[in-house]
């Protein structure tokens, strides 16, 4: 029993830091012990109601889905209320309620999104080095603002996060701000709500580095563009450095102000792709040492050749079996990492219907239309496309995929992936939608 409790907090207690931040944990979940670990349940000492009733209410989903990790299958919790004698039962809600307030206005930076835990290969090496250059060089202007846009789970938090990081550690009085999109709308409602703009307004034009996640979340709402316009034009009037990520090219933004896409454009914009095999078994070595894994070359080929989902994906694999090794007390052999995982590889293998499925999808083109005999452009190519990724990412056979498309012939396969290869070579906004959605199959939407 007491082994158990002795392993179980200090993995528990990393994966809450990691999640919401030290300031969050200190004030929630300080005071917080392991009381009682049986088969299927856990008991959570805790000193106060008000406390359990703010940690269930804001954090059962991550403490459900931290047991999970670590024990490989879900575990019931409560909290028993556990006060020293002579401990007072009231307890001052207002200074709770105050510290939330300020703490909300903290910009966190996540300690584990480093550049020395970055792993850097062909699919990012060019938003590495821009990133890098900047943190070095944080008044060098030419490149301000930087866009990076990517995927979701390739790295783009981690990228944005490992700048501020790296600019505060050299120099900690310069004020870094670090925020998704949707925080800072929710801020501006709360200062709309609060009749509080100064705070708001002043909150982030002091910053001096700006980073923001998630900038597509701005689309369709001009309330928001106008705020975040005058922020940004504030800023960057002062010559400030300002750094935003998105899940697509700047010009793909729906519905968003002209004078907000020109003042994007308007530095330099990179893109993160998704990694080869080679760029998934390099993260997979890199980041093993993090979790302290010295999984052998096998393991690390098989999870590359599994996972088939993002870097955050392939992260998570590693996270699961560290967990489960910590908890058993043992490293785990290769067929305990498969078991481990395997509803990860369940729902990330890519096959033949998915590709078709997502590939008309994306082409806005019916499901019948793309294995028909149609020979019109809008069809064509999707078709195309579709046995391109069947050749390249599945590995089929020319014949295979042949008999995918109404038993074609062979030769006919192969022209379509050499079309798409020449064409993907070709023309740069054709190869960004080819590689758009090589995401998208592998994030099965």
């Amino acid at each position: 029993m007491s082994s158990k409790i002795n392993k179980l907090w200090p993995l528990l207690k990393n994966i809450l830091i990691e999640e919401i931040g030290e300031n969050n944990f200190n004030l929630w979940f300080q005071t917080v012990h392991l009381v009682e670990v049986n088969k299927n349940k856990i008991v959570f000492g805790i000193d106060t109601s008000f406390k359990r009733e703010w940690i269930m209410s804001k954090y059962t989903d991550l403490l459900n889905n931290s047991l999970s990790d670590i024990f490989g299958e879900e575990m019931e919790f409560t909290f028993k209320i556990l006060r020293k004698s002579g401990e007072k039962r009231n307890i001052d809600v207002s200074s709770y309620i105050k510290k939330i307030k300020t703490n909300d206005r903290d910009f966190y930076l996540n300690p584990e999104y480093t550049f020395e835990k970055l792993a850097v290969g062909a699919f990012n090496e060019l938003a590495y080095s821009y990133a890098k250059h900047l943190a070095e060089n944080i008044d060098d202007h030419t490149i301000n603002p930087l866009f990076i846009y990517g995927g979701v789970g390739l790295g783009k938090t981690h990228i944005l996060q490992a700048i501020g990081s790296r600019i505060k550690k050299k120099t900690p009085s310069i004020k870094v701000g670090y925020c998704t999109m949707e925080s800072f709308f929710n801020d501006m409602v709360k200062s709309i709500t609060n009749k509080n703009n100064v705070s708001f307004r002043e909150k982030y034009i002091n910053l001096d580095l700006f980073l923001v996640d998630d900038i597509q979340f701005i689309s369709r709402k001009p309330g928001l563009q106008e705020r975040f316009f005058h922020v940004f034009n504030e800023l960057y009037n002062r010559g400030k450095p300002i750094i935003l990520t998105a899940d697509k090219m700047i010009y793909e933004i729906s519905d968003i102000e002209e004078r907000l896409v020109s003042r994007f454009q308007s530095g330099q914009s990179v893109e993160i792709m998704h990694p080869n095999e080679v760029d998934r078994v390099s993260i997979l070595k890199k980041r093993m040492r993090d979790y302290d894994l010295s999984l052998d070359n096998e393991i690390a080929y098989f999870l590359s050749q599994n996972i088939k989902g993002s870097v955050r994906d392939l992260i998570a694999g590693l996270k699961k079996i560290s967990l489960r090794g910590k908890i058993l007390g043992k490293e785990l052999s290769c067929v305990e990492v498969k078991e481990v995982l395997r509803p990860m590889f369940s729902s990330t293998v890519l096959n033949i219907d998915t590709i078709l499925k997502v590939t008309s999808q994306f082409f806005d083109i019916r499901l019948s239309e793309i294995t028909s005999t149609r020979r019109t452009k809008n069809v064509l190519i999707p078709r195309q496309v579709a046995m391109y990724f069947m050749k390249t990412i599945l590995k089929l056979s020319y014949p295979s995929i042949a008999s995918e498309f109404g038993g074609k012939d062979h030769t006919t396969i192969m022209n379509a992936v050499k079309k798409i290869d020449r064409l993907k070579n070709k023309d740069h906004e054709f190869k960004m939608q080819l590689e758009h959605l090589e995401n998208s199959l592998y994030s099965g939407r």
